[in-house]
This record gives C-alpha cells, structure tokens and sequence, in this order.
C-alpha cells in the first residue's frame, strides 16, 4: 500500500489552511518547548484535520516562524522520501526488521492508535487528563 505523498502547501491547499492563521512560534524553539506542546492537554488539533496532533513542525512561510501541528496521517503524508527509500509500509517494515535481525533485535511495531495510548498513558503518570 503506497501512501500519498505531498508537501505541506499541497496540504494546506487541499484543506483551505491559510499558514498565516497558523499560532506564531519562537525561532528554533528548544527541544523542551516542543515537548511540552505536543504533551499539553488537550492536545494541538491537526492544522489540517482538527484531530488531535502527534507531531509538531515549526516552519516559516514568510512571516515568521509558525507551529505546524500535524495528526498521524498528514505528518506521514508530507515526509519526502529519501532517493532509494522504501514508499511503502511494507516496504519500510522489511528494511527496518532486516536492520533489527543483524542487530539481534525484535521488532515490535505499533498502530497509530497505540501510539496514540502511550501518549494518553504517559500524561496520565505526568498528572494530566
């Protein structure tokens, strides 16, 4: 199954996002800052979708640096390729298990949706709803 590839203005186009209304955001904010915005509860809509991010860009569209909260798919959907890679998720999952077998490890992938658990999880130890 090969995943539809595009660029984030592709995106915005497709999804009536003006960059400009996205929040404004600190140049090159600390790792700690980016951090503690994908954890806040509740968590960022998707720029694009309006559920829930899993991913924080900062990029600058001409006006200043602004956040790009991105849910699961639409992160995954503006990652160019790199030449030779894999587009596929079973592409990708065969070159990441044959790196795992010569380093001796087993792979364990998870679903979005349990990516998305051990996030729930990890703020609830933190105290957070």
């Amino acid at each position: 199954m090969a995943r539809e590839c595009m660029t984030l203005a592709e995106l915005f186009r497709r999804n009536g996002v003006a960059p400009e209304t996205l929040p404004h955001a600190p140049p090159s904010p600390p790792d700690s800052l980016v951090r503690a915005r994908i954890t806040q509860t509740p968590l960022q809509p998707c720029a694009a979708c309006g559920d829930d991010s899993s991913h924080i860009l900062v990029r600058d569209f001409g006006d200043g640096p602004r956040w790009v909260d991105l849910c699961w798919e639409h992160r995954w959907a503006t990652v160019e390729p790199s030449p030779g890679m894999p587009t596929t998720l079973e592409g990708i999952l065969a070159d990441v298990r044959e790196v795992a077998a010569e380093l001796g490890l087993e792979l364990h992938p998870i679903s979005p949706e349990e990516f998305q658990e051990m996030a729930h999880r990890a703020r609830e130890r933190r105290g957070q709803p």
